[in-house]
């Protein structure tokens, strides 16, 4: 009987083992499922987030691109985004290449491939600015509170583009394991902003007073010149032409013509350009702060080197509004304007810094060194120069230029001189 109930013991316990046996390859096949499913869903998501990733990219890029041409008041700002350059830094910029700008209808509504807010000097095709709801990523984030009616702004709204066109993004994982062909569209939103820059700091060479910009402004008829391409940038292969005569302005160094419209009575407060006093030439300024100007009639040696190398190239040049002359350095609060005339007495010229602007340099003339404009018609002194051996001054043209900024201002065209900052917004 003993033997008897090994037997039954032992043939009891090879049908267990048999039996984990099939567990086993039933657990295998069930967490090797499990596996699957898990790295299909990885997957799929890891590249969903990767693509919406690089969507945003493409994104950024874009609006920050189509800001700058519409506050630069460029035609591309009103070209379709779909052909012109928009697409191809959406593209760039997401890496993969497919990120696409083109309008449609998608879900029962239709999708613009970008949008403004504001006025224009170029109008941008399509609707304005839809208010966004940040649950959806296709939409833009409500506006951030600093961002008033009276900023312009533009979001741009890429979606994913196969490489065979199709405009899905495929779940690689999901379409193997259930054998579905279809994907998903997938779509965000950028908006950018552009306005006058709050603050800015650079080094300079000289500083150009509120009355010159006013004048250029007068005799264009409120039109900037062209922004070259390359030194000196205009009048060859993909540039554009040289502007006309009236472009090319005559800026004199503060007292050197008594009869410029700017320096009258021999005052350059607001008017004529200083060049600063600071060693080579060259001093850190801020909008809002003061700078020290050289009250001399010619410019100094080591200012003469640097606008040497500054000729055919556009520079960004601190516009004041007050010239306070004292016998001390200032750095107080903006004064009356009783006393920003440049009529006081004192040796130390202080000028005000109102904002910004850029300026193309064509040519100058001061005693010892001296270059011809590149206008002809500029070049009126007997010598051939922008101004006579007793003068000093300093030739070229304003244009519309970007500067970067951490905060911006409404651009109301009357104080921003032609420089505007871009800035994201939401």
């Amino acid at each position: 009987m003993r033997r008897m109930t090994r037997r039954g013991q032992f043939k009891f316990s090879g049908h267990r083992t048999r039996e984990r046996g099939a567990v086993a390859v039933v657990t295998a096949i069930f967490t090797a499922f499990i596996v699957i499913a898990a790295l299909a869903v990885s997957v799929d998501v890891g590249r969903i987030t990767s693509e919406r990733s690089q969507l945003q990219n493409g994104a950024d890029a874009a609006a920050a691109a189509l800001a700058s041409f519409c506050a630069d008041g460029s035609v591309r700002c009103s070209a379709d985004p779909s052909v012109n350059k928009l697409q191809e830094l959406a593209g760039r910029n997401a890496q993969d290449g497919s990120a696409d700008l083109s309008g449609g209808s998608y879900g029962g509504g239709s999708w613009d491939p970008a949008c403004f807010h504001g006025t224009l000097d170029v109008p941008l095709p399509g609707v304005n600015c839809p208010a966004g709801e940040y649950v959806d990523i296709s939409n833009c984030p409500p506006a951030p509170d600093w961002l008033t009616a009276d900023f312009p702004y533009v979001e741009t709204r890429p979606h994913t583009l196969e490489k065979d066109s199709t405009t899905i993004l495929p779940n690689i994982f999901g379409k193997a394991l259930s054998g579905a062909s279809t994907g998903d569209t997938y779509r965000t939103c950028a908006r950018a902003a552009w306005g006058s820059p709050k603050s800015y700091s650079s080094t300079v060479p000289v500083t150009f007073s509120m009355c010159e910009w006013q004048e250029f402004m007068a005799t264009t008829g409120n039109v900037y010149g062209d922004k070259p391409v390359g030194r000196p940038g205009y009048g060859g292969a993909d540039q554009p032409p040289w502007p006309s005569a009236n472009y090319d302005q005559v800026i004199y160094l503060a007292n050197s013509d008594k009869s410029a419209p700017c320096t009258k009575d021999g005052r350059d407060g607001p008017g004529g350009f200083g060049d600063v006093q600071a060693p080579g030439c060259q001093a850190t300024v801020s909008t809002g702060g003061w700078l020290v100007g050289d009250n001399g009639e010619n410019i100094a040696s080591d200012c003469k080197t640097v606008l040497a190398n500054l000729r055919g190239t556009v520079v960004s040049i601190p516009v004041f509004d007050c010239l306070y002359k004292l016998n001390t350095t200032y750095n107080g609060p903006l004064p009356g304007n009783d006393v920003c005339d440049g009529s006081g007495s004192g040796g130390t010229y202080n000028y005000h810094v109102a904002g910004w602007a850029r300026f193309y340099i064509s040519g100058y003339s001061f005693p010892g060194v001296r270059s011809p404009s590149y206008i002809a018609a500029t070049n009126t002194s007997p010598q051939g120069y922008p101004c006579t051996n007793s003068e000093s001054c300093i030739s070229g043209w304003f244009v519309k230029g970007e500067l970067e900024a951490d905060a911006i201002l409404p651009p109301d065209g009357s104080s921003d001189y032609g420089s505007y900052a871009i800035v994201p917004a939401g």
